[in-house]
């Protein structure tokens, strides 16, 4: 009986030694943190991380390479660096939306890993933070995410990525480095995309920008060479260094809105399409860009010189050409051509105004109206018959007489009639005839070739008539043929 006792109390103590063996194998337990603990459930692979607070790995190697799900629990706030680096067997991680940061390198080379949820809450996912992810296919953007780390993504195999509704910025360097990331669709709701968020997705293209979209950041889409086009949506108004650079963008249109242009935006082979005037004309004149306008300021087209027009009193309209490129412009149809000061003598100006919605401003040229040959013009106190009308200094003039009634009269060497100078060479018949009152006239013209029959018969008896000493001679022989008196002097 004693015997038997023993027995059977031998068999209890194995069997509960056994059970005690086999919970130990199943769960693990330990901290892992100031207030975090963790549990490893053998049986099913599952890791559960409770607390509070930030972690750390403290578990062995031998248990790192069973797990292959990975529980965080409410609580918990940062996934640490390297946490899961390299590890060959995790597979699906679930994270509490108190989980504010991933670090750098957490589940980096994670080859198995093939679904993780980001949590709303989550603002900072740090460098390498998932790259080479190679069995991470899909994955959900937070509203929450504010910056994300170089090459995050890197080399996972993402195929599709969605957004959170709502969202309005893509966070700086999230998608960098996803050389295998061929489309996305960027909500409309996105106002920003960050620094380098999508540098280096060699195979990205995209179909269309989010219509809220205002800003794009430094190197955006640099290397992007599958983008071959992207249409701008109306918001944007800035556009960062490289972010374009190194694309496969052949041509793109720049709204004039685009008030900042950044350094090398564009690869140097990119066709710049925007209007005259606007900063994509700024971008490309400093950066050498080929350009298309879409709209043409007339101020950039060429208006032929306008020959010096005949002054004849009434309004004067000279013909011009007016010409873009070798195309020659259509007065009504592609400009209007509005005139000012064009009837008295001197500078008028035609300002040609661009219509028809391609070409805009406008650009003043001048021309001279110059005294016509032929006419006469009063200049002081003396009327002139302009017989060379020439605008290079040949030009010539007539004296034929007084304005008023004086005693003395001036004739000087040169004439001023609108803009231009013009030698005085004759005095005309009869240009003083009879003037009595007319004591003294100067003359100060050297050019004098001619003076008129009785030109200056008539005046005073006793004038005296002043010439240029070196003159004298000649000029009296003149004058005695045009009525010189005999008590009148040539000093």
């Amino acid at each position: 009986m004693k015997k038997r006792v023993i027995l059977i109390s031998f068999s209890f103590l194995f069997v509960a030694l056994f059970l005690c063996t086999e919970k130990s194998e199943a769960a693990e337990q330990g901290e892992c943190g100031a207030s975090a603990f963790y549990t490893f459930d053998e049986q099913t692979g599952t890791m559960t991380i409770s607390g509070t607070g930030v972690i750390v790995r403290t578990w062995d190697d031998t248990i790192q390479e069973k797990i292959e799900n990975l529980v965080v629990e409410e609580g918990i706030t940062t996934i640490p660096f390297e946490f899961f680096l390299d590890s060959k067997v995790l597979k699906k991680v679930q994270l509490a939306d108190t989980v504010r940061m991933i670090r750098a390198c957490a589940f980096r080379g994670c080859e198995n890993l093939s679904e993780i949820n980001l949590p709303e809450g989550l603002e900072e996912i740090h460098y390498n933070a998932f790259t080479d992810c190679v069995s991470l296919k899909e994955i959900t953007i937070p509203r929450s995410l504010q910056s994300g780390g170089s090459d995050c993504f890197a080399g996972c195999g993402l195929e599709e990525i969605h957004f959170v509704s709502g969202i309005t910025s893509i966070a700086p360097e999230l998608f960098s480095g996803c050389g295998e990331l061929k489309q996305i669709a960027l909500p409309d709701t996105v106002r920003t995309i960050g620094y380098a968020a999508f540098s280096g997705c060699t195979s990205l293209q995209v179909s269309k920008l989010p219509s809220g979209l205002t800003q794009i950041g430094n190197n955006a889409f640099y290397q992007c060479r599958s983008v071959k086009k992207a249409d701008l949506p109306s918001k944007v108004t800035t556009i960062g260094d490289y972010a374009f650079y190194d694309s496969g963008i052949a041509k793109i249109t720049l709204s004039p809105r685009i008030k900042t242009i950044g350094y090398y935006a564009f690869s140097r082979s990119t066709i710049i399409c925007g209007e005259d005037d606007s900063p994509a004309q700024a971008y490309v004149k400093k950066y050498g860009n080929p350009y298309i306008p879409t709209k043409r300021a007339m101020k950039n087209v060429r208006i032929s010189a306008i020959s010096p027009q005949n002054h004849t009193g009434k309004v004067i309209m000279p013909a011009f050409a007016v010409t873009d490129g070798t195309k020659r412009l259509q007065m009504n149809r592609n400009y209007k051509v509005t005139f000012h000061n064009n009837s008295a003598l001197g500078t008028a100006k035609a300002t040609v105004t661009g219509i028809g919605g391609y070409y805009f401003g406008s650009q003043t040229v001048s021309f001279e109206i110059i005294a016509s040959s032929g006419e006469i013009y009063k200049k002081g106190n003396l009327k002139y018959k302009v017989w060379n009308n020439s605008t290079d200094g040949k030009g010539t003039v007539e004296v034929m007489g007084m304005v008023k009634k004086k005693s003395s009269v001036s004739i000087p060497g040169t004439v001023k009639i609108g803009k231009y100078k013009y030698k005085v060479t004759s005095i005309a018949k009869k240009a003083f005839y009879k003037k009595k009152k007319v004591k003294k006239i100067t003359i100060s013209s050297t050019t004098i070739r001619k003076i008129g029959s009785r030109a200056v018969k008539g005046i005073s008896k006793k004038a005296r008539i002043k010439v240029p000493k070196k003159k004298r001679k000649s000029y009296k022989k003149m004058l005695k043929r045009a009525g010189l008196g005999k008590k009148m002097k040539v000093v």
